[in-house]
């Protein structure tokens, strides 16, 4: 009876998820906005004050290469709830528009094995490993890992560090690539390796932590679900730095202190958090 009843829960939930429309707004785990930001021009001079919110490193940069500052103002890095100004020779009217991503690009990152996101003594299966042609063959997944979770299961943290964003609002998801960015996720950073970790696909509503809040390995964080690009529960974990060629985080390659590394995973493969 308990199987019927899971697989009719099953049906509805795909008959629900294949019926349901890509969101019209795109969420944002982060919002640094002009309040942010003070840029003037004043005696031939550009002046720019940016302040950090967030717990982890900014590197900002000119976006406009029309307004010739490109070089003089290239990876401006803001640390941790801090802020600072820059002034440099500037003769033109306009005021040149930043970009910003994660990270320090100026820190070197170091990479340590990191606790499965697993609760201890639970197994899990992996469902697509490195370089796998569905959807992890991008800089930004290419070293994602993504093991089976069935709805509302826990998710924890494999590593130490502050929640830096997340998003918790979609509520639905689909095969089609349109979904993509569409997911609810969890983005943590380790300050003292300079890793980013993200837990993505969760439930409407399933983060379980607050932004800037420090979380510790083994931590519960959120619950799995299925938003965004998929139509199959799971977790797609992946460890992300940053990528100064490309003005945001790359996935990089993963190793477990379980004793996993992730270049041998494969789908099939089971692991277990002993």
């Amino acid at each position: 009876m308990k199987k019927i009843c899971y697989i009719l829960c099953l049906f509805c939930c795909l008959q629900a998820c294949s019926s349901a429309k890509v969101p019209q707004q795109k969420l944002r785990q982060v919002d640094i906005n002009a309040s942010h930001i003070s840029r003037k021009i004043q005696n031939d001079s550009f002046i720019m004050t940016i302040q950090n919110p967030l717990s982890c490193p900014l590197t900002f940069y000119i976006k406009d290469d029309d307004s010739g500052l490109s070089s003089q103002l290239n990876n401006i890095v803001v640390q941790a709830k801090s802020s600072t100004t820059v002034k440099t020779p500037y003769t033109k009217s306009t005021v040149p528009q930043l970009g910003v991503m994660f990270g320090d690009v100026n820190k070197t990152v170091q990479y340590e094995p990191l606790s499965l996101p697993i609760r201890p003594n639970e197994k899990r299966r992996i469902i697509q490993g490195y370089n796998s042609s569905y959807s992890h063959n991008t800089d930004a997944s290419r070293y994602a890992i993504d093991f089976t979770f069935q709805n509302h299961d826990t998710i924890f943290s494999a590593m130490n560090g502050y929640v830096v964003g997340f998003i918790d609002g979609y509520k639905h998801g689909g095969k089609g690539k349109k979904w993509k960015g569409y997911d609810n996720y969890i983005t943590i950073y380790d300050p003292n390796t300079g890793l980013f970790t993200q837990y993505a696909h969760l439930r409407h509503k399933g983060v379980l932590v607050e932004k800037d809040q420090l979380v510790k390995m083994g931590d519960p964080i959120g619950l799995s679900g299925l938003t965004g690009f998929t139509d199959v529960e799971h977790l797609h974990f992946n460890v992300l730095v940053p990528d100064e060629a490309a003005r945001t985080l790359k996935s990089a390659p993963i190793e477990f202190l379980e004793g996993y590394k992730g270049e041998d995973l494969k789908r099939g493969d089971w692991v277990i958090k002993q």
